[in-house]
């Protein structure tokens, strides 16, 4: 069964990759992970990665060993509930759930009162999140913009 939108459906669903297709990607993964690695420019997640078995080459490439991944992958919840503002659960991400929402991070818009195609500022994600958040088949919300009349030092929490 699938459910999008909090309503079931029960007619079969669309899927471009078989079984043995998806776990060829993985072991591919799994493989690129191991043996290529990974580059970490934080020095903290690095000495977590270390922390953890991996083994770090060049000061921040880390090589994480397919046994750790295959046992994160297994202790990992199977559904991970996001909550609304009020502290209500609002999505369950699980199974073959589906949310639909808005995107994030359009570098320009298309402003509905002039025709005009501009960069956007923060009113327009106020605006955007105002209408958003009253319709009744959108599951969650994100910025939708990168605001240009907002500051680096603004924008970043400490």
């Amino acid at each position: 069964m699938i459910e999008s939108n909090k309503i079931a459906l029960e007619s079969p669903y669309y899927r471009r990759l078989s079984d043995t297709q998806l776990q060829q990607i993985h072991n591919a993964s799994l493989e690129i992970l191991e043996r290529t690695g990974i580059r970490f420019n934080d020095e903290e997640a690095v000495k977590l990665f270390k922390k953890g078995g991996a083994e770090v080459v060049d000061g921040n490439r880390v090589h994480v060993p397919s046994w750790r991944v295959e046992w994160a992958l297994s202790i990992v919840p199977k559904q991970i509930i996001l909550y609304d503002r009020g502290g209500n659960p609002a999505i369950r991400l699980s199974g073959w759930k589906s949310y639909f929402g808005n995107g994030s991070d359009l570098l320009h818009i298309i402003d509905h009162r002039t025709d005009e195609r501009r960069k956007p500022i923060l009113q327009d994600i106020r605006d955007l999140v105002r209408i958003l958040d009253v319709l009744p088949h959108y599951d969650f919300v994100m910025s939708g913009f990168i605001p240009s009349d907002v500051t680096t030092e603004r924008a970043e929490y400490h």
